[in-house]
């Protein structure tokens, strides 16, 4: 998805926490790809009512605090 919608900030959420829940790896590449998401987000990739509704499953075990703290550089 990352090929076919890359200014979709969902997609890149999606793509960090699975990358961070498969390796474990919270660093860089983590990082880079939350961030990327962040971008798309602030500028209305899609409206942010479309990624609260994708996101609402999250929960603590599945990434949702980590996710929340750098959704807040969105706002």
């Amino acid at each position: 998805m990352l090929q076919t919608q890359p200014e979709d900030a969902r997609v890149w959420y999606y793509a960090a926490l699975s990358y961070g829940l498969a390796t474990r790896d919270w660093g860089r590449a983590t990082e880079m790809m939350v961030e990327e998401g962040v971008s798309r987000e602030k500028a209305g990739r899609p409206p942010k009512p479309e990624i609260d509704a994708a996101l609402t499953g999250l929960t603590k075990e599945t990434g949702k605090e980590w996710l929340d703290f750098y959704r807040q550089r969105a706002r």
